[in-house]
């Protein structure tokens, strides 16, 4: 996952500034920027008192927004007849 639209680099942290504020997520599969599945996949926050994220089918699916200043895990799941596969964690400041 990501939040740069297009971009199939991994990221390992992202930061907020304010409250509240909004930061959007993307996701893409097997590497392609042509995979979007950002609306498609199962978006979590570890600590929904720092931020929350938005997740289900439609747009909107991928907005963190801000609660408190602190910290949180973003992450995205997918669930398939293969098994289920979660993406590369985003540790989110929020500032």
């Amino acid at each position: 996952i990501t939040t740069t639209q297009g971009s199939t680099v991994p990221q390992s942290t992202a930061s907020m500034s304010g409250i509240p504020s909004t930061l959007q997520f993307y996701a893409y599969a097997n590497g392609s920027a042509n995979q979007d599945i950002t609306n498609a996949v199962t978006w979590s926050s570890s600590n929904t008192s720092t931020a929350t994220i938005s997740t289900g089918k439609g747009s909107g699916s991928g907005v963190a927004t801000s609660v408190a200043v602190g910290t949180t895990v973003i992450t995205a799941t997918s669930a398939g007849s293969i098994g289920t596969v979660t993406s590369n964690p985003i540790t989110l400041t929020v500032q």
